[in-house]
């Protein structure tokens, strides 16, 4: 206890090592931001070769290294114009209108989209869209 003017004062509690505190926090925080990185570079991002052996009967002799380069010949060429769709956003009708009206029109405005090219992109919509699961889009023959 103290005394001084005016009254009895208890004793003060000291503050916690704001220092330590700080260094808790910085820890917790680097911890999350970590965890939640390390969740999201497990996950499988792309084609695998289950993916392939799905659409053999569709596409004979398609590889896994075409379905890759189907994946980035989208990527790079289509999002030049607009957002990328999902490939499941469309059915195998929708696909085989849109990526041959849309090739036309990139190339009509500069960009060099070969029809190998085209197929490639095709072929990868197709595979992770709506040949993926066999659900209730559209299976027409290739």
């Amino acid at each position: 206890m103290r005394v001084g003017f005016g009254g009895v004062y208890e004793k003060t509690i000291p503050l916690p090592n704001t220092i330590l505190m700080k260094k808790i926090l910085f820890v917790a925080i680097v911890s999350v931001i970590v965890a939640c990185g390390v969740s999201k570079v497990s996950k499988v991002d792309g084609p695998v070769q289950a993916d392939v052996d799905r659409v053999t009967s569709y596409f004979p002799g398609y590889s896994l290294a075409n379905l890759k380069d189907g994946k980035v010949l989208y990527e790079k060429n289509c999002s030049t114009c607009h957002e990328l769709k999902k490939p499941n956003s469309e059915s195998d009708k929708g696909w085989k209108h849109h990526v041959p009206e849309m090739v036309e029109k990139a190339n009509h405005e500069g960009q060099k989209i070969s029809a190998e090219q085209e197929q490639l992109i095709l072929k990868y919509l197709l595979t992770m869209g709506p040949y993926q699961s066999g659900g209730k889009k559209t299976r027409v023959a290739f």
